[in-house]
């Protein structure tokens, strides 16, 4: 089916969307417990480019100041985390020790604090708490919103960004603001979410993933394939993970809630109402319909581009 949302998709303008469905709506945000649910609007996904999104979503105001009230530790994993990982070894494996690198999105500063004091650590963090975490540990922020990247231009060897471009209402034009301030030859790295899991299939617009309150655009690496094209960059390789490493038992025991909620949707609701999965769908009876978590699908992705010499 087609529809009609103002302008068409965020990334490329395109009218031609589909309807996924309605998201549920959630009393989360930013790790912040919100005095009601906020409504979850719909999931489009455009035809052209692949990119998902919210709709409608909070106003740019909104927003930041939902952020600002956040959780400090919201976004705080630890060293584990699998795309730090990656990351790391791709940029060991590029770049020599001294290159420049930004994180945008840094939050406290943890994954470059990873990379060790031998390179050049700048970020872009909106978070205050948080920023002043990551300038205690060495971290040069440079900016509290990414939009203020918009001024610098063939700076950094390296650009990363970490479970950020689902939080961009237009993250096409956040890559192509990357692109412009990485150096010829130098590196962007961006993880977050991949729509086209089979997990997330399974359930479209009622995924865990969709359902957090502060994801409003949903990216697969068909779109960072054409986008980072379009905006000058070249997509080299992607990599899938699980943000959690779980066992067996966990792997099949929320395997077998989601398909419940997707097979018996009233059941699922109906234990939230009696009480399960920690929501207050008593009092808020919008929150029945709130997703389980699947934290151990393997439902991420990370892709390296870098940004030709010529």
């Amino acid at each position: 089916m087609r529809v009609s949302v103002q302008a068409g998709c965020p990334s490329c303008g395109s009218p031609n969307l589909a309807l996924a469905g309605t998201i549920p709506s959630s009393d989360l945000f930013a790790g912040q417990q919100l005095p009601k649910p906020r409504a979850g609007g719909a999931l489009y996904g455009c035809r052209v480019c692949h990119l998902a999104f919210r709709f409608p979503c909070p106003s740019d105001d909104e927003l930041n100041n939902l952020y600002e009230t956040g959780c400090a530790d919201a976004w705080t994993n630890g060293q584990a985390r699998k795309d730090w990982k990656i990351a790391k070894a791709w940029i060991d494996e590029r770049l020599p020790v001294g290159s420049s690198i930004l994180d945008v999105g840094c939050f406290d500063g943890g994954f470059l604090n990873t990379l060790g004091p031998g390179y050049e650590r700048y970020g872009v963090e909106i978070q205050s708490r948080a920023a002043e975490k990551a300038r205690s540990r060495g971290v040069n922020r440079i900016a509290a919103s990414y939009a203020e990247l918009a001024n610098w231009s063939d700076r950094f060897d390296a650009i990363v960004a970490f479970d950020l471009i689902e939080h961009v209402r237009d993250p096409a034009n956040l890559l192509a603001m990357f692109a412009k301030a990485v150096r010829p030859g130098g590196l962007v790295i961006v993880s977050s979410g991949n729509s086209d899991a089979w997990s997330w299939r399974l359930l479209g617009a009622r995924y865990w993933y969709c359902a957090i309150g502060e994801h409003i655009s949903f990216v697969n690496p068909r779109w960072a394939r054409k986008i980072s094209r379009r905006v000058g960059l070249a997509f080299e390789r992607s990599e899938f993970f699980s943000h959690t490493e779980a066992g067996a038992l966990r792997k099949l025991t929320e395997i077998s809630r989601n398909v419940a909620y997707r097979l018996a949707p009233a059941m699922t609701a109906l234990a939230r109402r009696m009480g399960a999965g920690g929501k207050q769908a008593r009092r808020f009876p919008e929150l029945a319909d709130y997703p389980p978590s699947w934290m151990s699908a393997r439902d991420h992705f990370i892709c390296l581009c870098s940004k030709p010499t010529i």
